[in-house]
């Protein structure tokens, strides 16, 4: 289970690291290249990174907040996995239990 707690582990810190410098960039781009503000529409993943990569501020703040909303659900992932990989059905289950409630709370937040 040792495994399991370093994947976990890493994965939290990496989306939390690689989040917060997205959010950074995209603060810097805002300063450099200022654009007027506007609200920003939950579109298909694809657009938001095309758009991040030509360098929009606000899509590449927009990537960061997303990514870091989605660690917790790679971390939910993992240990569903692992619970599944160490026949542990119970906490198995609970894990899918979690999962599908953080993806109907998802689809509700995006309609």
């Amino acid at each position: 289970m040792s495994r399991t707690i370093r994947a976990t582990s890493l994965t939290l810190r990496s989306g939390v690291v690689i989040s917060f410098s997205l959010l950074i960039v995209g603060l810097i781009l805002h300063y450099v290249q200022p654009q007027p503000a506007r609200l920003l529409k939950p579109s298909n993943p694809v657009s938001l990174v095309a758009s991040a990569l030509r360098g929009d501020s606000f899509s590449v703040i927009h990537f960061g907040v997303l990514l870091l909303m989605m660690t917790p659900l790679a971390r939910v992932i993992i240990l569903t996995i692992e619970f599944f990989r160490t026949r542990e059905m119970s906490f198995a289950i609970i894990s899918i239990g979690v999962l599908l409630l953080l993806v109907l709370s998802a689809v509700i937040g995006l309609s």
